[in-house]
């Protein structure tokens, strides 16, 4: 594994079980896709980032990902749609066995560029990741397709607590989990405010907000193989 400097950009005492973190994290957002050799090597590396029981979940309302070799899988899937996802890092900060990596993602969508935020937070033990949850708005991903958006729906019974959080010299994740109701459905939810001096920012999936469970269903059948996107 490469050495990959970092300076600025991270906050927080650092253990060495968060920077083997913050460094495979790193390199995997850097590598190439564009074979299947170089997706498997990505593959490989991404699954020695989590422990065999680990989780992997997204903000909204998909059931998190259970066990590593799931969650290769997944990433091989993902990578297989999107060769082209490459990531850079934006803020680290740490605290204690949390990490929130807030990122600048992109990747070649439907042949269209799609550039998105996102932030990654994990807990850690032993060097490896227990539970990581992906905060993005997938929502991002379909501009590209030949439908129009539509904004969310009506949300009640919004029920989040705080969860994990970590605290810089300059900059502040909070993380808020709980459940929502939209579409019809409550749903698991959750959402990260970052702070800093002058600056908001939130980092929630709107997919789930504004389809339902057979919508996004079709969405995603739309993004990996090309068939019908829903009526509306």
């Amino acid at each position: 594994m490469r050495e990959i400097k970092l300076g600025d950009l991270v906050e927080g005492a650092v253990s060495p079980s968060a920077a083997a973190f913050i460094a495979k994290q790193t390199e995997f957002g850097a590598m190439r896709s564009d074979t299947p050799e170089a997706r498997e090597a990505r593959v490989r590396l991404y699954g020695t980032i989590f422990a065999a029981d680990g989780t992997l979940a997204e903000s909204g309302s998909a059931a998190p990902i259970e066990g590593r070799a799931n969650i290769e899988n997944n990433l091989r899937t993902l990578l297989g749609a999107f060769p082209t996802f490459r990531f850079n890092p934006v803020k680290i900060v740490v605290n204690g066995d949390v990490v929130f990596y807030e990122a600048a993602n992109e990747a070649v969508i439907n042949g269209g560029m799609v550039r998105y935020p996102a932030v990654y937070r994990v807990v850690l033990k032993d060097g490896e990741v227990t539970q990581g949850r992906r905060y993005h708005d997938r929502t991002e991903w379909f501009r590209h397709l030949a439908y129009p958006g539509r904004l969310p729906g009506a949300v009640t019974e919004v029920r989040l607590a705080p969860d994990q959080a970590a605290a810089g010299s300059r900059t502040k994740f909070q993380e808020y989990r709980g459940t929502v109701r939209a579409k019809g459905r409550t749903i698991d939810f959750g959402i990260i405010v970052s702070t800093a001096p002058g600056l908001v920012r939130c980092y929630f999936d709107t997919l789930p907000l504004s389809y339902d469970d057979t919508e996004m269903g079709a969405l995603f059948t739309e993004l990996l193989t090309g068939a019908a996107p829903p009526s509306r």
